[in-house]
């Protein structure tokens, strides 16, 4: 008994010894989280409509407002999940034209044309030849440039 007594005290000296260092830890977790991490602490903006208010059988991808240059990789996110769950099933250039011609539908050429150079920019290496020719056919049938 009188071990058990002198490990419980020396595992509770340990324990509140380290307390200064595991919450110094815990905060560079929440700070690494916030500054370095996919979400961002800032206020949802919800569309006008919803996920249901799209035509055909696209999957639901939203932009709210005509974006800037500055804003293409913000605005191309909800195109790069998509893309990228296609690729991932193995899609083909004409399934990839025909989800692209989908989801820029109700975009402008210009709101388009930043929407693909924002998904050129996140995908980065990730950018396959299928997904190429699925955007060049969807620039060739709408006359963008980029």
């Amino acid at each position: 008994m009188q071990q058990w007594n002198e490990t419980m005290q020396q595992i509770w000296g340990l324990l509140v010894g380290a307390q200064s260092e595991i919450v110094i830890f815990l905060a560079a977790i929440f700070v690494h989280a916030v500054l370095f991490g996919r979400y961002k602490v800032r206020t949802l903006q919800k569309g006008q409509g919803g996920a249901g208010t799209k035509q055909g059988k696209c999957l639901s991808a939203t932009a709210d407002a005509a974006p800037t240059p500055l804003q293409a990789a913000e605005v191309a996110m909800p195109l790069v999940r998509i893309v990228k769950q296609l690729m991932q099933k193995g899609a083909d250039s004409t399934e990839l034209t025909a989800e692209l011609v989908c989801q820029l539908q109700t975009s402008s050429d210009e709101e388009a044309s930043v929407m693909l150079v924002g998904m050129f920019e996140i995908m980065g290496k990730a950018v396959t030849s299928k997904l190429l020719v699925a955007v060049r056919s969807v620039m060739s049938d709408r006359s963008l440039k980029l």
